[in-house]
């Protein structure tokens, strides 16, 4: 199934400068991280944010599962003034425009192209300057973001392994220094894999220092699949981050019931 992701408080009317193949999955490990990442640059309370502030924000990211690797591109554009802006354009190094119009006054959009290749993220989404505006221009000049295919480390695992079983429910991750690279820090995402009443998301940055975290006692279920990623990052510019992810996921420890 191929088809372009956008997810915004309404909708917004889209004219697509690009080829329409850009496509998506059920895979969301990339989309995941960016969301995070997203929501962190900035307050999300618009009470906290200058009255005629505009956040535009753009992430990339490499995602590394056991069943390959995968490439996504996100752009976000919020604030309260955004419901008075009528047009949002993304134009790529190529000159190709994502034109994004917006009729009934929205404050939030989320654009996002997911689960590409390496050739189609090469060829959609080349090396240089991507720029930003907004029509009318009062309400910002362009936002230029220069994004390099320089994608940091991609983090090694150590523990737990990719699919292991029988793991503790108080495990500690583990893997290996990417002290001495060029990265901001970590993001460590912790979640259930089936949708459940017991559902988790434990979310943590990490500095770039850190070679492992541990779970707390009480947060994990017995006999449960979870997804953990952790993502190395970096910025390319404000408000833009660049990362790789190691995807894995792991069962823990069925326990005994108790007898009364």
């Amino acid at each position: 199934m191929r088809k372009l992701v956008i997810s915004c408080m309404g909708m917004f009317l889209m004219t697509w400068g690009l080829s329409t193949d850009i496509f998506a999955s059920d895979l969301n490990h990339g989309k995941r991280v960016g969301n995070i990442l997203m929501a962190n640059t900035g307050p999300l309370n618009y009470e906290d944010i200058e009255e005629d502030e505009i956040k535009l924000r753009m992430v990339v990211d490499k995602v590394t599962t056991s069943s390959g690797e995968y490439y996504d591109a996100q752009f976000h554009a919020e604030g309260k003034p955004l419901e008075n802006v009528k047009m949002i354009q993304i134009k790529t190094p190529k000159s190709k425009n994502i034109i994004l119009k917006n009729p009934v006054g929205l404050s939030y959009v989320e654009i996002e192209a997911y689960n590409m290749s390496i050739g189609d993220f090469q060829k959609k989404f080349p090396e240089g300057e991507y720029q930003m505006g907004l029509s009318p221009k009062k309400y910002g000049n362009a936002t230029i973001f220069d994004m390099a295919y320089d994608f940091p480390p991609t983090p090694v695992v150590v523990s737990p392994a990719a699919d292991a079983t029988d793991v503790s429910l108080t495990p500690t991750f583990e893997w290996e220094s990417l002290a001495d690279d060029d990265i901001t820090g970590f993001l460590l995402i912790l979640s259930t894999q089936d949708v459940s009443e017991n559902n988790l998301e434990l979310i943590r940055f990490l500095p770039k220092e850190t070679t492992s975290f541990s779970v707390p006692e009480g947060f994990l279920e017995a006999g449960t699949k979870y997804e953990l990623d952790v993502a190395a990052r970096k910025t390319f510019g404000e408000n833009a981050f660049i990362t790789s992810v190691r995807c894995i996921f792991f069962t823990t420890a069925t326990v005994p019931l108790q007898e009364e």
